[in-house]
């Protein structure tokens, strides 16, 4: 998730100093591996478990290609050489299949946008080209297909250049045949490549799509849809959201309520509340913040996730604000659906570990954080408790770890090594919950009468 900086209130208890918070559980590094020259690594799970998708450097196994890491590997091939693959997302579902979306040279040495779908047996079932841009959003459908959600440049009648924008979502089915595709009303093409990104998540209607535009007042305003799952029509439509309403009361602290000035960017990831809304994540430069949106595409809360911070998603609803305190020590404060809106349920700090520095987290159902990076030069996979509690930690490997994924237990640590050479860590986690002592009852003699 990239390098996390802490900022915010902390308003629950450093680690250490709460009573009764002694973890219990564990990690451990099973195996690692030397994976040759990569240029890119993510891990999504599949199946219930994590796999590993790597674009190749230019020396290796399959230089320049694309690579998912199970079993046997399914391994995509450049074209020809100095014509290399670009991997944009990947995503897995629950019935064991890959999604990729990545670029690749076409027959007339141009580079288009493909959406591959790998079966859990390792077999492409498609590979399909696409009028996709280069920062595409992907979201599994769970049938076997998958949503796609990207910008798609136009001219505007009687000019050359492509100043336009109409976004379309796709849904392709488990041939890649495209089942619906729907495009937006024109706009004006965000100002530089980053703010074209596109997110898609599965929802239980069909999909939440995020995205940026260029408004009126040529600012960016974030655009958030939700989308029906037969024929992607829209259930609703945000364009614009806005800041939080500053209280004057100094009393209250992170009351979370909308209202304030628009609030600029893009969405940048989406995730489901337990009550089946979504929660986006808005990103304007490094800073995001954290909006719920109600069933009616109404904004009921903002809360600002601070600088250089990472929002993530638990399974169970809930998102987290990550943060790395630059002292070895994480930040954190999680958020769910409590009284029919997004609050702030719980926020603390965890323990300081000298040298350490955390790169690359995954929410866990529970509320438990993974963490990977490295300490002192060597990998490093620390597991901490809802409250912050360290439940243990393993790596040794040289290096650090960048790109992580966990599920059922499992782990899968990517990252570079002993330049140019990167490698992988795999292994297990328990969560195990701290335990709490319990009374200590007295013990009554009878005396002799």
């Amino acid at each position: 998730m990239g390098k996390i900086k802490l900022g915010g209130v902390l308003v629950g208890c450093v680690v250490g100093l709460c009573a009764g918070q002694a973890g219990a559980g564990s990690v451990s590094l099973d195996s690692g591996a030397v994976l040759g020259e990569l240029t890119d690594a993510q891990v999504v799970v599949s199946a219930g478990a994590p796999v590993a998708v790597y674009e190749h450097g230019p020396t290796g196994s399959n230089p320049e290609g694309i690579t998912i890491g199970r079993g046997a590997n399914h391994a995509i091939p450049r074209s020809a050489p100095g014509k290399p693959l670009r991997l944009g997302r990947a995503v897995g579902d629950a019935a064991g299949s890959v999604f990729l979306w990545y670029r690749a040279y076409n027959d007339k040495g141009g580079i288009e946008g493909r959406i591959r779908r790998v079966s859990s047996q390792n077999q492409a079932t498609f590979d399909k080209w696409l009028a996709i841009s280069s920062n595409a959003g992907i979201a599994a459908d769970g049938s076997d297909g998958v949503y796609v959600a990207s910008h798609k440049p136009y001219a505007k009648e009687g000019e050359i250049w492509m100043t336009m924008t109409a976004h379309t979502t796709y849904r392709l089915g488990p041939t890649g045949e495209v089942i619906w595709q729907v495009a937006e009303s024109g706009a004006k093409t965000p100002f530089n490549d980053s703010e074209t990104i596109s997110c898609a998540t599965r929802s239980a209607q069909g999909v939440f799509v995020g995205y940026g535009m260029i408004d009126a007042q040529n600012k960016a305003a974030p655009v958030l849809i939700h989308r029906n799952a037969a024929d992607g029509s829209a259930r609703y439509v945000r364009v614009g959201l806005t800041q939080e309403k500053k209280n004057t009361n100094a009393l209250v602290r992170r009351a979370g309520i909308p209202g304030g000035d628009p609030l600029p960017g893009r969405v940048h990831e989406i995730f489901v509340a337990s009550d089946g809304t979504a929660i986006a994540a808005v990103v304007n430069g490094h800073d995001p913040t954290i909006v719920r949106v109600d069933a009616n595409g109404v904004q009921t809360a903002v809360y600002e996730c601070g600088p250089d911070g990472a929002v993530l998603g638990h399974d169970n609803g809930e998102v987290s604000c990550v943060h790395g305190a630059g002292d070895g020590a994480i930040g954190v404060e999680r958020y769910a659906i409590n009284n029919g809106n997004l609050a702030l349920v719980r926020s603390y700090k965890t323990a300081v570990k000298p040298g350490w520095e955390p790169l690359a987290s995954v929410a866990l159902p529970g509320g438990e954080l993974l963490t990977g990076g490295r300490t002192n030069g060597k990998t490093t996979v620390s597991l901490f408790s809802p409250a912050g509690a360290p439940l243990g930690g393993a790596g040794g490997l040289e290096g650090f770890v960048t790109a992580l994924g966990a599920a059922n237990g499992k782990y899968v640590g990517v990252g570079p090594g002993t330049a140019p050479q990167w490698q992988r860590s795999l292994g297990s986690y328990d969560v195990t919950p701290p335990v709490t002592p319990s009374p200590r009852v007295p013990t009554i003699k009878r005396l002799p009468l």
